[in-house]
């Protein structure tokens, strides 16, 4: 095979007999994708041929992939306390991941969940209809967009059928009995009783690696806002738990931190219509450039939002005004796809808000989580010369010039004007 051939798949390395005991001996063997070169080892399933209730996350995380079991980080924590509150013992479940092996790419000396892609989902489902064959559970859970695509095909997305009842996949022997979707969930993350199929015919919502198609110049350019410049004087709260493997789906304004004015959390349903009204307000959007974007963009947005959060540990995530809970926009750090090797510090806040200082003090909020918990060595922002509010707010959080030229992005070209601040120029202006 030369280095450009594509891996044949691993349904050449599957047992004739699916066994649980001999599969997961043989999936260590496994060539079917390029993921086991640098993955420690495959990550197989773990529960009894007997069990109930089978649940599918993406793949396995850091943590997984050291220790050679599914659900054992930060996800798994999560998961316990989500079966828990449904009344549901974990040694009564089957837990396993649409793909064996964990993807990821390097920050630094950490490894940073990457989605497996879909050549690598395929290549892996016959591990995973191997197991479904093994166990015949009652109800299959899954954990996630990648989850959902491996069993139920490409067509699937997140914010469109979360929910709805669906038909057994057609390539799947096994017809299904359709039941209801037993009690897990509420507040709890992940929330695997969002859906299920396999003999029951929901199944959850997840993640999705790559921005929505209607991202191409949404946060190209820093969003900017005049006024004083407050302190940061707040805590910094706790992050969800990064390498979550696909399975969170958030909605419930978890704190990610406070300053004097603000909280930072993830998204609410009850944002959207703030939010929705926000992305399609001439005035921002002949400030960003781009186009306005409609309820149903809003909405998987917001959700792609917080699954980079859940990835990575930053995001873009919703601003909360804290003297009366108002919703203004949203801030945050992520990558920005034409600089993939960098973190940008990007935010938009609705027109009402602007002049007030909120976007510095939510800049700088996110510049204090990026340095001083994930380590990172600088943070980035992109404007254009037009933006002259943005330029404000990078020279406000101490920002200098470091590049200027043409960028395009989704089509569109423009003339980037890129700042940055480094994690030493950062703690020396403390």
């Amino acid at each position: 095979m030369t280095r450009t051939d594509p891996p044949a798949g691993a349904e050449r390395f599957v047992p004739e007999r699916h066994e649980l005991g001999e599969l997961a001996g043989a999936v260590q063997a496994c060539r079917g994708c390029d993921l086991y070169e640098h993955a420690t080892q495959a990550v197989f399933g773990r529960g009894g041929p007997d069990s109930r209730m089978l649940l599918v996350g993406e793949q396995p995380g850091d943590v997984e992939d050291r220790a050679g079991e599914p659900f054992v980080g930060p996800a798994g924590k999560l998961l316990d306390r989500a079966l828990a509150d449904a009344g549901i013992e974990r040694r009564t479940a089957y837990l396993t991941n649409a793909v064996k092996h964990f993807r990821f790419a390097m920050r630094g000396t950490r490894r940073i969940h990457d989605t497996p892609s879909t050549v690598q989902v395929v290549a892996c489902r016959p591990w995973l209809l191997a197991e479904l064959d093994a166990v015949t559970p009652e109800v299959v859970v899954v954990l996630g967009a990648t989850a959902a695509r491996s069993l139920l095909g490409p067509r699937f997305r997140v914010t469109r059928q979360r929910g709805t009842l669906l038909d057994w996949p057609a390539d799947l022997a096994t017809e299904p009995t359709r039941t209801t979707d037993p009690p897990l969930g509420g507040t709890a993350r992940p929330r695997p009783a969002r859906g299920g199929v396999r003999r029951t015919g929901r199944r959850s919502a997840g993640r999705c690696r790559r921005a929505p198609s209607f991202l191409a110049r949404s946060f190209v350019k820093c969003r900017s806002f005049r006024g004083p410049v407050p302190a940061h004087t707040g805590t910094v709260g706790t992050p969800i738990p990064t390498g979550t493997g696909g399975a969170v789906d958030v909605w419930d304004g978890l704190l990610v931190a406070e300053t004097e004015r603000l909280r930072l959390r993830t998204f609410c349903r009850a944002d959207l219509p703030s939010y929705a009204a926000l992305n399609c307000d001439p005035a921002v959007i002949a400030t960003l450039g781009g186009t306005p974007l409609t309820r149903d963009d809003t909405e998987e947005l917001a959700q792609w939002h917080q699954e980079r959060y859940a990835a990575d540990g930053y995001g873009l995530l919703a601003v909360e005004r804290r003297a009366d809970g108002a919703f203004l926009g949203m801030c945050g750090l992520h990558h920005q796809r034409s600089f993939p090797d960098d973190v940008e510090l990007a935010y938009r806040l609705s027109r009402e808000h602007w002049g007030h200082g909120y976007a510095t003090e939510a800049g700088a909020a996110w510049l204090a989580l990026g340095f001083e918990r994930f380590g990172l060595p600088r943070v980035i922002g992109i404007t254009d010369d037009d933006n002259g509010r943005s330029l404000a707010v990078m020279h406000r959080l101490g920002m200098t010039l470091c590049w200027r030229g043409p960028v395009t992005d989704g089509g569109e070209t423009f003339e980037a004007v890129v700042h940055e601040i480094t994690a030493a120029r950062w703690r020396a202006g403390r």
